[in-house]
């Protein structure tokens, strides 16, 4: 096991690339049988608290109320990774938590679905409720509240608003008990948007959606008091406007005042499925969402094949800024994005993929995988981690050394190889933690030795990029490297103290590639991204 207090474990360096891993450290954590996370933050302390789900009551895992059946799992780490303490949280039936935040006071909030009538959960109104518990700093459950109908009701996004109370949002398939103003059948769900107060009593709900099915993903409160929502929608009625796609639907995102009526609502997509996983409010006022497209078409455009990270900028009333799909030929799904102290982006999520944007994936199966964009949207750097079996990412957070850690899940059977050491069983939690620096691809990006230098640009590439170079040598050699150190195109290159070239870079396959410029005992070299 990797201990989060190492500076950097693994350093991946391919012959001659100079590529290099930002893996400080990685932690599995449950027991033999199922044990998932879903939501990851850093604590006041440097440390960081877990939500997730587990099946298990060995190992790591202690007081599951109904092992076999999935409860709540909620893990504080020490800033160096070791469990401080753990709580299973549930009842004789499933309890899955999807979404946690440390609160003011310096306990913590954490809401998921719960369909159990007895243990810690009181109040379920039928099938799965939206439960939302409030801990203390040890973990001791304050209060907790279950809220919906009698059909099924769950909730994927928690977090403390300025008031002290909480915004909860989710789905209902539900039109009695707490939900009203449901606007299909009971066999589609609704956008459910629940207000707190402090003590967890409900102030307001409302529903949002059409007659087919709608599901908010996560919800934030925003600088004015209001509330930013995103999910999915396939509705093409009652709340919901322009869908491109009515079977698998597009990003729904609305913008709520602090009440929870809309002030816009914003359909995003093409002619197949979209949903924004995440959503946050950026420090220009505007928002970024993250989560999957497969189209390439309407608001898409660059998708790499099947599905793709998408990432889209839009204004505060909800006009396309911008959007990047991020990928390669095979499944590419997003599931956070947090905006980064530098006002770039850090995306996380699954990969499958072999090509395109993504390299170094462990197996056939899934990988995490995490990219930092810059303000742009333009891809920075991008690792795949994890073994030769199955990872998910689903959370991802800055922490306070600038680094990032990320949250998911490793499995199915004994997959300690790759990135991955120390698993108990079947899935485990899967916590990386990853450093701030390594080699970084930018728009434009400029290396500097003492007698040579150059600029790349621009980046990615489609068909040609440009060299500035700078040496006091007649000549350099550069040479094109790809991710298996080949070089794959090389030239020597005349130099006039200050010289401007264009390298046809057209016939090479899209993936990641360094441009590396001898100039007598001088080197230096930058990634690109060919499109």
């Amino acid at each position: 096991m990797r201990n989060f207090t190492l500076v950097l474990l693994c350093i991946c360096m391919y012959t001659n690339n100079y590529a290099q891993s930002h893996l400080q450290a990685e932690n599995a954590f449950g027991g033999t049988a199922t044990d998932r996370a879903y939501s990851i933050r850093q604590t006041k302390d440097g440390g960081y608290i877990v939500a997730g789900s587990t099946t298990s009551n060995n190992g790591q895992v202690h007081g599951n109320h109904a092992p076999g059946e999935p409860d709540y799992w909620v893990v504080k780490l020490s800033r160096t990774g070791s469990i401080q303490w753990q709580k299973c949280l549930g009842g004789a039936f499933d309890e899955v938590a999807f979404s946690i935040q440390q609160t003011t006071d310096g306990g913590y909030v954490v809401a998921g679905e719960a369909s159990s009538v007895n243990g810690q959960v009181v109040g379920n109104h039928g099938l799965l409720d939206v439960w939302v518990v409030k801990l203390d700093s040890s973990g001791n459950i304050a209060w907790s509240k279950a809220f919906g109908g009698s059909n099924n009701d769950f909730a994927t996004s928690v977090s403390q608003t300025k008031d002290g109370g909480y915004i909860v949002a989710g789905g209902t398939n539900s039109n009695d008990g707490n939900v009203t103003g449901h606007h299909g059948s009971t066999a589609t769900s609704d956008y459910w948007l629940i207000k707190l107060d402090a003590s967890g009593n409900m102030q307001w709900q409302k529903t949002y959606g059409g007659s087919n099915g709608d599901i908010a993903m996560s919800a934030i409160q925003t600088k004015d008091g209001g509330y930013i929502v995103g999910g999915n929608s396939n509705s093409t009625n009652g709340d919901v406007t322009n869908v491109h796609d009515s079977i698998y639907g597009d990003a729904w995102i609305i913008k709520t005042d602090k009440l929870g009526n809309i002030q816009w609502q914003k359909a995003y997509g093409g002619s197949d499925y979209e949903q924004a996983n995440s959503i946050q409010q950026t420090n220009d006022g505007n928002y970024i969402a993250a989560g999957w497209t497969r189209s390439n078409n309407g608001d898409v455009s660059g998708n790499h094949g099947n599905y793709d990270f998408w990432v889209i900028k839009i204004d505060t009333v909800g006009n396309l800024k911008w959007q990047k799909c991020l990928g390669g030929s095979n499944g590419d799904l997003a599931y956070g994005i947090e905006q980064t102290t530098d006002n770039g982006y850090i995306v996380a999520g699954g990969t499958t993929s072999t090509d395109g944007q993504v390299t170094g994936l462990h197996g056939t199966d899934e990988d995490f995988w995490v990219t930092k964009l810059d303000a742009s949207g333009n891809l920075q750097w991008q690792q795949a981690l994890g073994s030769n079996q199955f990872e998910e990412a689903r959370s991802v957070d800055q922490t306070k050394d600038g680094g990032y850690v990320v949250a998911g899940w490793t499995g199915f059977a004994n997959n300690n190889n790759g990135d991955v050491t120390g698993t108990h069983g079947d899935y485990d939690m899967w916590i990386v933690k990853l450093s701030a620096n390594a080699h970084t691809i930018s728009t434009q990006n400029i290396s500097i030795q003492k007698n040579l230098q150059f600029i790349l640009s621009p980046n990615p590439v489609n068909d040609f990029i440009r060299l500035n170079i700078i040496s006091d040598k007649p000549s350099v050699l550069l040479q094109i490297i790809n991710s298996n150190g080949n070089i794959v195109q090389q030239q020597t290159i005349s130099i006039n103290k200050n010289t401007n070239v264009f390298i046809d870079v057209s016939k090479l396959h899209t993936g990641v590639y360094r441009a590396t410029i001898f100039a007598g005992k001088d080197i230096t070299s930058a990634q690109f991204i060919k499109n």
